[in-house]
């Protein structure tokens, strides 16, 4: 979770007219992934407080976050999608390639040393508490914890995020082996997605033991909706801002009602449904959520450029605050709300409970995932460029990379 880095040049700079709208664009996708983190932050709080004595207004409005949260987890499978296999299609039309290996690596500084650092403290508590269980651990450890029980209920996404990586990469270099084979992505992906609902019948049972499911080959609608926004925005990014700019409308509409679809599978727990309609339609709305936050629009002021930009921040750090925000529940805020007297109090519980996942996610972000990164850009620097280029299909051998530091952590 959280792809790229906001000190990062724009990825979306053909899209936009001027130079002076750049930073527009990051602050925007940063705050997508916050509002995705927030809702998955909602989905979890009723495990640790329940939302007693409140309004029924106020209630109400909680158990529809608690609810509905999950969805935010499919926000960011069509980020991921997008900005990885940007980065894919980047490196290719600057390079004329796609060094596999040096993907690798640089995703593994991203994803692993955070997870496993998260996963050494698991290992600790469990310890202790006389509740060690080799098994889970391996299944996390191996990241196939979305197809065998884990030790923690909100990995299993890393794990379709870690398959995803492995797959788009390996495919798309391939692809780039052969530039005009890359034309065939977006009929490969449109028929995949058609696939998708038919696979998750095909496995449901009644009763479906998940109201939806985990596994990778069933939840990858978003991720590649994510790549098929890439595509076009790397290959086609002035017919895509064309296309963006005239279909405004139709894109906030197609975003309204496509939620609204799923949610009405997820409000009546319709496992049926939403495999067969409601992830569907959480990867087309979406994604078209996604183009309109792409397209050229001048920047917020007053309270909403404060709240986009503290929406941002909270997603510019989404990866480690999604990694931490169940242990650091389930570790500290029995514990704590004990002593601070939160028993009683929901709402006293619930700001404990989100600034202290908050907290703890930016924390360890800062001493584990910033100086990572930090690391992996100095021996590793990125090889995809800031800006959208058209594509170079005479290229046929990678040209020389690039060396020495970079000045910030990028994705």
């Amino acid at each position: 979770m959280g792809e790229t880095d906001r000190h990062e040049p724009s990825p979306n700079a053909e899209l936009e007219p001027a130079a002076a709208v750049r930073p527009q664009r990051v602050l925007r996708l940063d705050a997508l992934r916050g509002v995705a983190i927030l809702l998955v932050l909602g989905h979890h709080i009723g495990a640790y407080h329940e939302p007693w004595g409140l309004p029924r207004v106020a209630m109400t409005a909680f158990r529809v976050w608690q609810t509905l949260g999950w969805m935010g987890v499919d926000l960011f499978f069509v980020l991921s999608g997008f900005l990885v296999a940007g980065l894919l299609f980047a490196e290719f039309n600057k390079h004329g390639c796609i060094r596999l290996g040096r993907f690798f690596i640089r995703r593994g500084f991203k994803i692993y040393p955070a997870f496993y650092v998260m996963l050494v403290a698991t290992a600790v508590a469990l310890h202790y508490g006389g509740l060690w269980d080799g098994g889970r651990a391996l299944h996390e450890a191996l990241f196939i914890q979305n197809y065998a029980a884990g030790l923690w209920p909100h990995t299993w996404s890393l794990a379709v995020e870690e398959h995803f990586y492995l797959l788009a990469g390996l495919s798309l270099a391939i692809l780039a082996r052969k530039p005009s084979s890359f034309a065939g992505v977006p009929a490969a992906v449109l028929v995949l997605l058609a696939l998708l609902p038919v696979a998750r019948l095909a496995s449901y049972r009644e009763p479906a033991a998940l109201l939806v499911p985990a596994a990778t080959h069933l939840r990858v609608d978003g991720l590649l909706a994510g790549v098929l926004l890439a595509y076009f925005h790397h290959f086609h990014p002035q017919r895509l801002a064309a296309w963006v700019t005239r279909r405004t409308a139709a894109l906030a509409a197609t975003t309204l009602v496509a939620f609204a679809v799923a949610v009405w599978f997820a409000w009546r727990l319709d496992a049926y449904g939403l495999r067969a309609f409601g992830l569907s339609a959480l990867a087309i709305g979406f994604a078209a959520l996604v183009l309109l936050a792409l397209r050229p629009a001048p920047p917020a002021t007053g309270l909403a450029r404060r709240g986009t930009e503290l929406l941002a921040w909270v997603g510019f750090y989404s990866y480690s605050i999604y990694l931490w925000h169940v242990p650091a529940a389930e570790w500290f805020f029995g514990f704590l709300a004990g002593r601070l007297g939160t028993g009683s109090s929901f709402l006293v519980g619930f700001a404990f409970y989100m600034v202290g996942t908050v907290a703890a996610g930016v924390g360890m972000a800062k001493l584990v995932e910033g100086p990572c990164l930090a690391l992996r850009d100095r021996l590793y620097p990125s090889l995809s460029g800031s800006a959208v280029t058209a594509p170079d299909t005479t290229k046929r051998r990678c040209r020389p990379e690039p060396r020495g530091r970079t000045a910030r952590p990028t994705s």
